[in-house]
């Protein structure tokens, strides 16, 4: 079997050499070049790109980093996807939320490919000892022919039903394993300021019912002070964000997994993102640069823009609008510091995406402010090109329905602010939709007043258009 193996940064290439042992012939590619330096020596092809990594392999497993990447390194919105994916089995190893990953077999099943949902839970020890737990969702005859390749990356694969069984699963397990490093961390840095013997707490806990691998290794880390990364904090804010959303989706509260992801994004925010996650004792321990609100959690004073993780769930749009803005990225700037009145969005357009279906609010303003790229800005007066520095704002009541497309070659990237006048309605002229917000979230229907079949989001969290007038 020819596999190409496309991602191979800290998880995926001890993954790519586990398969080599195994005896399969890998082809890898990594967007920097030089991480395939140490597959190459162990036997592995390296690809001059990804179409050539895809050339006459069966199987194409992807460990990358978030929706984003997967989007372009498959060129999911554009010519080559069809020719990337038809004919060959496409297994989705990394953490996304699921409903993208629903929407990704969809589009790999129309392009004439199968895919196969395959997270896995572990961090890069169990990775390189072939230890990882595999849960995997799909097609069964689709399933069964990628099972060796797991085989040899896991100790355990886990049969998780449809797509996207396997990753509500692996963030079922993520929220009790964030939860219990939040606590594990939240305890030592009490411990120690109550003056106790931190090693004697590590024997304690260690000899006790609540001991286990993971309890051990994080642990050690807290008492000594060191957190060489095994699963970094960057992407468990990312992780630990998906969670949340998944949480609401299912229409459940989870104060203690939300007031977990903030202390998260707090290290994040603080320098901590290449450090372990059992670093988000900087969270909590006194002297960090956050302030901490008796109801959200804790919140920095300043942070790097570029460090803040991408909002898992992508659109609140109900299918099929929401492919419609795949090609779109936000950072949740204004969440980060505990913003209630209104939202800030750093925004990514890919070449060839669109910010939003064309809309209108009632009661919510909105305002962009573009910093890179030439995005065009459709109106009912017609369309305008921008530029960097230049801005555009939009009442609400005016009835004016815009939206931006980028028609440029390059990224466009913007700043979106709005307000979170509750009680909005959005209008489509476009399409056959009306969005608005009543106490339990937001609402989709038809013009006609029928609903869309889709869980409502809550309205002081995401707004359908921009997803982040609350961001």
């Amino acid at each position: 079997m020819k596999v190409a193996f496309l991602g191979v940064g800290h998880m995926g290439e001890p993954m790519a050499r586990n398969l080599l042992r195994a005896g399969f012939e890998v082809t890898v590619w990594n967007r920097t070049p030089a991480k395939c330096a140490p597959l190459v020596a162990a036997g592995a092809r390296q690809a001059d790109g990804v179409d050539d990594a895809l050339a006459g392999c069966d199987v194409a497993m992807l460990m990358l980093l978030d929706q984003a990447a997967v989007d372009a390194t498959l060129g999911r919105h554009g010519e080559a996807f069809a020719a990337r994916v038809r004919g060959r089995t496409l297994v989705h190893l990394g953490t996304t939320s699921p409903a993208y990953s629903q929407a990704l077999e969809h589009d790999v099943r129309v392009a004439g490919g199968t895919y196969v949902e395959a997270p896995v839970s572990g961090s890069r020890g169990p990775a390189i000892e072939g230890r990882l737990v595999g849960m995997v969702a799909g097609d069964d005859v689709a399933v069964a022919r990628v099972r060796p390749l797991l085989d040899a990356l896991c100790a355990r694969v886990l049969a998780c039903g449809a797509v996207p069984g396997a990753l509500r699963m692996k963030l079922a397990a993520n929220h009790v394993l964030i939860g219990l490093v939040a606590v594990l961390a939240e305890a030592t840095d009490a411990a120690r300021a109550v003056g106790l013997d931190l090693r004697l707490l590590q024997d304690v806990i260690a000899a006790g019912p609540m001991d286990s691998a993971v309890s051990r290794d994080k642990l050690a880390m807290l008492v000594a002070g060191l957190f060489p990364a095994h699963a970094a904090i960057r992407d468990v804010s990312t992780i630990a964000t998906l969670v949340v959303e998944h949480c609401i989706e299912a229409g459940r509260d989870a104060p203690l997994i939300r007031e977990t992801a903030s202390r998260y994004r707090t290290a994040l925010a603080a320098g901590f993102g290449d450090a372990d996650m059992a670093a988000v004792v900087h969270a909590f321990a006194a002297g960090t640069d956050a302030t901490v609100d008796a109801t959200e959690g804790a919140f920095p004073v300043a942070c790097v823009a570029a460090g803040i993780p991408s909002r898992a769930r992508r659109s609140l749009y109900p299918p099929p609008f929401d492919a419609r803005v795949a090609g779109r990225d936000k950072k949740a700037l204004g969440d980060v510091f505990g913003l209630r009145r209104f939202g800030v969005n750093l925004t990514r357009l890919a070449p060839g995406a669109q910010s939003a279906l064309r809309h209108a609010h009632a009661r919510q303003d909105e305002f962009v402010f573009v910093l890179e790229g030439t995005p065009v800005l459709r109106t009912d007066a017609g369309e305008t090109a921008l530029a960097p520095g230049m801005c555009a704002g939009f009442r609400a009541g005016s009835g004016d329905a815009h939206h931006l497309v980028n028609r440029g070659d390059v990224d466009a990237v913007y700043l979106e602010i709005g307000d979170r006048t509750p009680g909005d309605r959005v209008q489509y002229p476009d399409d056959d939709l009306v969005a608005h917000a009543d106490g339990n979230g937001w609402r989709f229907h038809h013009k006609d007043g029928r609903p869309y079949p889709t869980t409502p989001a809550p309205a002081a969290g995401l707004t359908p258009s921009t997803q982040g007038h609350r961001t």
